[in-house]
């Protein structure tokens, strides 16, 4: 019997979590016809179908169902072979991280240099960004060793959930608009422009909740699934968005950003998704111990006042 090759294994995962062939090879920078010529040699390998056709693409055959759960077994422990060997020759241990899209990169950085990366490099970090449902999947598949996400237990097995940290909550504008704004009077936020985060995220859940519990009307100028890109618009000006205090210093020393008010009683929550079988490698326990460092508030006070 001819066995297969992992790396068609890993194909068939994708397929499975993708389900068309396109994003497969746009995700893997290959072409569809070398992706359906993998496939038919795996379907060689066993004389079955494993994909089947369905309305929006591809979905597996009972078959593939059974070789891909055996597929995610061999393919962890190619990965896990690698990581053992990786110290033998001299190299840095590989921690893949997923991040999820809203959180703000200076606050993931903060996070990840707890795993060992900062000032003698002792782990070479592959990170990922995407939301948090797809990274929970890769997560599951193996192919992720944690996801730092603002989201709590995810609905995929062998993940557990551990909660890092809390931070507060401000709102930041430049300081041209900060200066226009403060002489709109106590309720300066109605009719604002704002920036926010697209709808799914637990951030923005807690923003309409609280816009709504004060009523607050400010102009919704864009949604972002992007933090980083909310920063760059803010930065001409384009509206006031709301971020992390655990990342004010930043935003404030050395982006210029004002702060202008703290959104009494909101707190967001940062947690890592792991699978148990990844819990116990030392870089991966280093970040466990050492996150909650990062959610300390070094910034400046804020200027104004929200009244209601």
């Amino acid at each position: 019997m001819t066995y297969p090759q992992l790396s068609d294994l890993e194909i068939l995962q994708q397929l499975a979590r993708l389900g068309t062939f396109e994003e497969t090879a746009a995700e893997r920078n290959e072409t569809v016809a070398e992706l359906r010529r993998r496939i038919d040699r795996l379907e060689s390998c066993y004389e079955v179908p494993l994909l089947a056709p369905n309305p929006g693409g591809w979905e597996l055959t009972p078959a593939g169902q059974v070789l891909l759960s055996y597929g995610r077994q061999l393919l962890g422990l190619a990965r896990e072979a690698e990581r053992a060997v990786q110290p033998q020759l001299g190299l840095p241990d590989t921690l893949v991280v997923g991040l999820a899209d809203v959180l703000p990169k200076t606050l993931a950085w903060r996070l990840l240099s707890a795993s060992g990366t900062d000032p003698h490099p002792t782990v070479r970090l592959r990170c990922l960004e995407g939301p948090t449902a797809l990274l929970d999947q890769q997560l599951a598949e193996g192919t992720i060793d944690l996801v730092l996400s603002d989201a709590g237990p995810p609905a995929v097995q062998r993940v557990e959930v551990q909660l890092l940290g809390s931070t507060g909550l401000s709102l930041f504008a430049s300081r041209d608009l900060a200066d226009r704004l403060a002489q709109r009077g106590p309720r300066w936020l109605d009719g604002a422009p704002m920036l926010l985060p697209a709808p799914g995220s637990s951030m923005r859940a807690d923003l309409d909740g609280w816009l709504r519990d004060h009523a607050l009307q400010p102009v919704i100028v864009g949604e972002f699934d992007d933090s980083a890109l909310i920063k760059a618009f803010a930065a001409d000006g384009a509206g006031v968005f709301a971020m992390h205090d655990a990342v004010s210093f930043e935003l404030q020393a050395r982006r210029g950003f004002v702060r202008l008010a703290g959104l009494v009683g909101l707190q967001q929550r940062v947690y890592a998704h792991v699978r148990a079988d990844r819990r116990q490698r030392a870089p991966v326990q280093r970040l466990l111990t050492l996150a909650p460092a990062a959610f300390v508030d070094e910034g400046d006070a804020a200027v104004l006042e929200i009244a209601t």
